[in-house]
């Protein structure tokens, strides 16, 4: 118990020595060095001090950049005001990587910490970007690209932190030189899953401005270009379906969304969930766009199957079917091949996705009355003699319209 005690007013004395070494700084710049004294404490055991460091050297470093303290104007080489301004920089670089380091090794039950230190890096930044540079307003790169570089290293602080990035990132001025950075990376094939989780978070359509005095040009051009560049490379397969996830997203902000129709293409040909997931894309393209997708439709008949229709896709997936299917100008006997499919489907499908399948029959059927022959048919009953062609990849040698829905009936009896 007296240890305890005697620790805890140890912790407090450095504190309030802290606190005092702070003051003393920001009265007169000769004892600067005492930022060196603090960020000895940053990793301290305790962590209110380790919090009191962090607020301290936020605070002494937002002091000398309002009092211009980093300026180089006037000073010449070897000069007392070029070296102590040279000397602040290295400190300042050390103050960042130290809280940088912090919000990496922070675990789950310190988040108030992490925040701070967050908190503080990005006020440190705005205030480099305001008072930095003579004469004019700027985003501090070279602090920017400590921040990407934790959270290229650090994935999961992408997903934990997300919406304070979406914040950042929201900003065209910080936006565009995130972007540049990230190309880079991509280009030299460094961190390529990170910078995808990156990118995501992005939403190139506000205008506003966070450090910049003028909305930098190009950014949509930009963007698009790294998008381009990502997709370009051969990716593993579950990068592929956290794009396709984000696909509409996606479409909605790149310059041009007909270059990404070699993506969609290819994770719509590759089968499986990629498939599904690129349909909506697809869908885009073909509606908005007039992207021309030669037997289009053979595939996407090819991937009806049960088997294809895992639970959290199958909503989705109906719902541009239905969009796909909902022309009058469609051949009939396409329309009649889906619907035979999907009824053929019916029987061996578990009861909710069978009365799925049944009531998007129906729809075909109410909307395309040509294929209303299918319904009530002579000797529909003979199951034997069905001539449709289950296995037949192409859709007008299926022999659709020479069958029945018989399968509709066979699931309405008790």
């Amino acid at each position: 118990m007296m240890k305890e005690k005697t620790k805890s007013v140890q912790t407090q004395k450095l504190i309030e020595e802290i606190r005092s070494k702070t003051n003393e700084a920001i009265k007169d710049r000769r004892n600067a060095n005492n930022i060196v004294s603090i960020l000895e404490h940053v990793e301290h055991p305790s962590s209110n001090v380790r919090t009191t460091c962090i607020r301290s050297l936020t605070k002494i470093f937002v002091h000398f950049f309002s009092t211009k303290a980093f300026s180089s104007q006037g000073s010449y080489e070897k000069s007392p005001e070029y070296q102590f301004r040279e000397w602040l920089i290295q400190r300042y670089q050390d103050t960042l990587k130290s809280m940088v380091k912090l919000i990496a090794e922070l675990g789950p039950d310190e988040t108030q910490l992490r925040d701070l230190c967050l908190n503080s890096f990005l006020e440190l930044f705005k205030a480099e970007g305001l008072f930095a540079q003579e004469g004019r307003k700027q985003v501090p790169t070279g602090s920017l690209e400590i921040l990407l570089r934790l959270l290229l290293t650090h994935p999961d602080l992408i997903s934990s932190l997300a919406t304070r990035w979406r914040e950042l990132f929201a900003h065209c001025d910080v936006a565009a030189a995130t972007l540049k950075y990230l190309k880079t990376q991509i280009r030299e094939g460094k961190n390529v899953s990170s910078c995808c989780d990156i990118l995501l978070l992005m939403k190139i359509e506000e205008k506003t401005l966070i450090l910049a005095a003028d909305e930098p040009k190009g950014v949509h051009k930009l963007f698009t270009e790294v998008w381009m560049q990502l997709l370009s490379l051969e990716l593993p397969r579950d990068l592929v379906k956290r794009v396709l996830m984000n696909i509409d997203q996606l479409l909605s902000q790149v310059s041009s969304p007909v270059r990404l129709t070699d993506f969609l293409t290819k994770a719509f040909e590759h089968g499986g969930a990629l498939s599904l997931l690129a349909l909506s894309g697809i869908f885009q393209l073909m509606q908005k766009h007039n992207m021309d997708y030669p037997d289009f439709y053979g595939k996407l008949y090819s991937l009806l199957n049960t088997k294809m229709l895992p639970a959290r896709f199958r909503s989705r997936f109906f719902s541009l079917l239905d969009k796909f299917l909902s022309s009058t100008h469609l051949p009939t006997y396409l329309v009649a091949a889906f619907a035979k499919r999907l009824a053929a489907m019916s029987i061996h499908a578990p009861p909710d996705v069978s009365l799925t399948l049944i009531v998007f029959i129906r729809n075909l059927l109410i909307r395309h009355a040509t294929i209303s022959c299918l319904v009530n048919r002579p000797g529909q009953a003979e199951v034997a003699r069905d001539p449709y062609l289950f296995d037949e990849s192409e859709l007008i040698k299926t022999a659709a319209l020479e069958s029945s829905l018989w399968e509709v009936q066979v699931r309405r009896r008790p």
